[in-house]
Formats: C-alpha cells, structure tokens, sequence
C-alpha cells in the first residue's frame, strides 16, 4: 500500500493530513448533531401546537448540546483515520 522506504518528511505530511481531516470531520458531524437539536428545541416550543411527527422528533433528539459526534459519526471518523494513518507507519508482515 505505501512504498518501501518512503521518506520520513512525506510520513510526516500525510499523518498531518490525515489528521486535520479527522479533527475536520469531528467538528462537522458535531455541529450537524447539535442543529438537530437546536431545531428540536425550537420545535419542542410549540408545544401542544406541534404535530404528532415534531412530538416524536422533539421525543427522539431533544436535550443539550452535544460536545462530541454521535457514537456512529465516531466510528466512521476514527476508523477513516486508522485507515489513513496507520499503513505509513506499520509494516507489513512478510
């Protein structure tokens, strides 16, 4: 998968790289979680007024913000950068 002997400097770059996308993708699947709730505190300020189907949603994500993904958004975000990451430093056994 990576070249024999590839040169430290462009290890280096690539694991920043794929770093800054993890530490990318935790804020923005973090921030798509906390607007479902934002919009299910809005929803959940009708009150009686709302619908059976905003009653359930309100139901379902309502509560505080989150200061992290959702367990699912959190797998597919470190398992993205071992994938990443781990084949420039591991060796394949032989």
């Amino acid at each position: 998968m990576v070249e024999k002997e590839a040169p430290v400097s462009g290890k280096v770059i690539c694991s920043v790289f794929s770093l800054s996308v993890f530490a990318m993708n935790w804020t923005i699947l973090t921030n798509i979680a906390n607007q479902w709730i934002i919009h299910t505190n809005a929803l959940a300020s009708l009150g009686d007024e709302a619908s059976p189907i905003a009653k359930s949603f309100v139901a379902e994500y309502g509560g505080d913000l989150l200061t992290m993904p959702p367990p699912i958004a959190m797998a597919l975000t470190v398992s993205g950068f071992l994938i990443a990451f781990l084949p420039l430093w591991m060796q394949p056994k032989k």
